[in-house]
């Protein structure tokens, strides 16, 4: 590798292990991280604020309506955002690559149609596709049908394709 790809991609990569490593730590280290705050009271105990709290009253960003720190709820939950990222991207490795293995192989005439299909797909936003493409997913999201565990591998697969 050269060294302007490296240099290029240390501080991205660098950025993106800190947020999991301190995503994993922040329950360490804030174990009441998630602790609901019915109300904000000052040194005397007078009541000073009520759910949702602005950044002034909660620093920095605040918090949600139950009284939770946002900030610190924001940093528990990047581990699962960027795990999807890197799940999706994964899968859309080995779909692209089984497809490119099939394709390989199918006759000139089908090869023509998916070419032309695969070319329209250049115009339309993907976030458009994939929304269409769950839609149907979300009916069966109701409680005791389909547990949100295998609900969300579902989606990740879904927007995978």
């Amino acid at each position: 590798m050269s060294r302007k790809l490296v240099k290029g991609l240390s501080v991205p990569v660098f950025v993106i292990v800190a947020l999991v490593v301190i995503s994993f730590l922040t329950p360490v280290w804030f174990p009441d991280y998630d602790v609901v705050v019915n109300y904000l009271k000052d040194e005397e105990g007078r009541l000073i604020a009520a759910p949702p709290f602005s950044p002034s009253e909660m620093a920095p960003l605040g918090s949600d309506r139950l009284g939770r720190n946002f900030f610190l709820l924001l940093l528990v939950g990047a581990k699962y955002t960027i795990f999807a990222a890197l799940f999706i991207a994964f899968l859309r490795i080995v779909f692209g690559f089984i497809f490119a293995i099939v394709y390989t192989f199918v006759p000139s005439i089908v090869r023509r149609y998916v070419k032309g299909l695969g070319e329209s797909f250049q115009y339309v936003p993907l976030a458009i596709v994939a929304f269409a493409m769950l839609i149907p997913l979300e009916s069966s999201f109701q409680p005791g049908f389909l547990p949100s565990g295998e609900y969300f591998v579902i989606q990740l697969c879904v927007i995978a394709i």
